[in-house]
């Protein structure tokens, strides 16, 4: 995770050798990183020194209009990284982003601009022209005068005539062109050559194999490849085996990227394992293979890669979803983690670590759409607080669970599921949701009633406010009022008729004996029950807000339903 260094820690940085020096950056919140780079006589080297992908988050995070001074310096990988991701949305060119970018970039420097245009694979600048410019020639046997008015506005050469497909940015495309006409007339004349009469598909589909090539060396996959990381596989499928042939960056002389191993949150089995794994001639392979597994995260989850927070997201759920796998794996042995890191791709434990939330996933989608969710009209809308809350979580497209904080003050908040006692807690809640089909048959509502008759003055006026537990509460508060337990809606203008009957010993008693006669004492009676503690609690507390004996306003009662008939 990112610290924020005393004085004396920069200081220590400062001294340090510029490869060193890039190693350490990325700890450091991305202002701070710049701040050090730009204070030291070899700036321009620790830039270089930066991996491709620890320079691509170090503009994210900074915004790219805050990144200049990086841009400035940046070596062209740098800059063909950030232009490979930014200016495409798959296969799709975005003429105008990339326009952005490139008035960025002779902003930053006029310099590396003019060293972009001529290191820039020749198809990509033909792609991009034909977008941003309409041109026209005109032919040799023809009197400029007399035809002039039928032809763009612009022309250096009074051959080729072009105007500006994004007007905002017609003065930099001038600048270019004129820059390119003065300088190497024979490249300006091939490119608007190109631009008349190159077919838009051939060149794009020639940059696209080059862009994928490029990628793919940085461990960025296309989205097909990406999804191979949510391939479920079985704890005895894992290989276990030799890593040495894998690629290491250290010995080929390229600088591993540091941004994912920088993002890790902490906490679970894989970052203690990586802390006895800290000085092991293995961490530079695991530090390649989380980059690895963080990339095809944002690519498969279609991650918004223009937001720095994408990057943290991928990275975290890779670290999650490997932590899971691990500890499944080794049954939380730690000394057997640390082995299966040196022995087992990260990638299959991470598909590990997927396949069994998935299944958790896909156990609670089928509730939804065949079990007895399916049945109510409004879903999961029908489940009580906490559970609601903790459906809606695993049925997410990135499951997680409600974590309570150690401080308790904090609220519980919403995260991913990192072990194997988080994995049991989230199939608890889904057996649980599970065996509330009895509740849900046991009452037999009448929707129809409930949709025309709801009172509109109270909490719960909609179909969709209705619970299971208001359900339950109701046909109680039947029992003790009138000897019939029915779901039947109570009338409001005798509220305080009905009220004296409901003390909460008396709901929990009745609503306890109705259960013994429907839902066996076994397994899943005890989860029926595990579900309506929170709302045995809730009512003693809200029944316990207002004096002994008074009658409480019914507009703020939510336990029950009520009807003005």
């Amino acid at each position: 995770m990112e610290q924020t260094i005393t004085p004396t820690d920069e200081r220590v940085l400062q001294g340090l050798r510029v490869d060193e020096l890039a190693g350490r950056l990325m700890d450091l919140p991305a202002k701070q990183r710049l701040d050090i780079i730009l204070n030291r006589t070899d700036s321009a080297a620790v830039v270089a020194a930066l991996p491709e992908q620890d320079f691509y988050l170090s503009v994210m995070e900074l915004g790219p209009d805050n990144a200049l001074p990086l841009l400035a310096l940046a070596r062209m990988p740098q800059l063909n990284l950030v232009f490979d991701v930014q200016w495409w949305r798959k296969d799709q060119i975005l003429p105008a982003r990339a326009l952005e970018w490139i008035e960025r970039l002779a902003r930053a420097s006029q310099h590396n601009l003019v060293r972009w245009l001529y290191d820039v694979d020749f198809s990509l600048l033909v792609s991009l022209f034909k977008k941003w410019l309409q041109v026209m020639v005109v032919p040799e046997d023809a009197d400029l005068l007399e035809i002039r008015d039928e032809y763009p506005l612009h022309t250096l050469d009074d051959q080729y005539f072009w105007e500006a497909s994004y007007p905002q940015y017609e003065g930099l495309l001038k600048s270019i062109l004129g820059f390119l006409f003065e300088g190497h007339y024979g490249f300006y004349k091939e490119l608007m050559e190109h631009i008349l009469w190159a077919v838009d598909a051939e060149m794009e589909e020639e940059y696209l194999r080059l862009r994928r090539g490029r990628l793919e060396d940085l461990a960025i996959p296309d989205f097909h490849d990406a999804l191979e990381i949510y391939r479920a596989i079985r704890n005895e499928e894992i290989p276990l085996q030799d890593k040495s042939t894998m690629p290491q960056y250290s010995q080929s002389g390229e600088s591993v990227p540091n941004f994912a191993m920088a993002l890790l949150a902490g906490g679970g089995l894989l970052d203690r394992a990586l802390r006895r794994l800290q000085d092991s001639p293995w961490r530079t392979t695991l530090q390649l293979e989380l980059a690895a597994l963080a990339n095809k995260v944002v690519v498969a989850d279609e991650l918004v890669p223009e937001e720095s927070e994408s990057l943290q997201q991928a990275v975290d759920k890779a670290a999650a979803m490997v932590s899971l796998g691990l500890d499944w794996h080794t049954a939380g042995d730690e000394d057997l983690a640390v082995i299966t890191l040196e022995r087992a791709y990260l990638e299959h434990l991470f598909r590990l670590g997927h396949t069994q939330v998935a299944r958790l996933r896909g156990r609670l989608q089928r509730l939804c759409k065949s079990g007895w969710l399916a049945d109510w009209p409004t879903g999961i809308a029908c489940l009580d607080a906490p559970w609601k809350e903790a459906v809606e979580l695993l049925l997410a497209k990135t499951p997680k669970v409600l974590r309570v904080s150690s401080e308790a003050q904090r609220a519980p908040r919403a995260d991913l599921l990192r072990n194997r006692q988080e994995l049991f807690r989230a199939r608890q809640t889904v057996d649980t949701i599970t065996a509330l089909n009895r509740l849900h048959d046991g009452l037999r509502a009448d929707v129809e009633m409930l949709r025309s008759k709801l009172w509109q003055g109270g909490q719960i006026r909609l179909l969709e406010d209705v619970t299971l537990g208001r359900l339950l509460w109701t046909a109680a508060a039947n029992q003790l009022w009138q000897g019939h337990w029915q779901v039947q809606l109570l009338p409001v203008n005798v509220w305080a008729e009905i009220y004296p009957h409901l003390a909460p010993t008396s709901v929990e008693r009745t609503i306890r004996l109705w259960l013994n006669q429907r839902v066996s004492d076994d397994a899943q009676g005890n989860m029926v029950l595990a579900y309506l503690q929170p709302l045995f609690q809730a009512y003693r507390e809200e029944t316990a807000a207002g004096g002994l004996g008074d009658i409480p306003d019914p507009r703020y009662i939510t336990f029950f339903l009520f009807s003005d008939d």
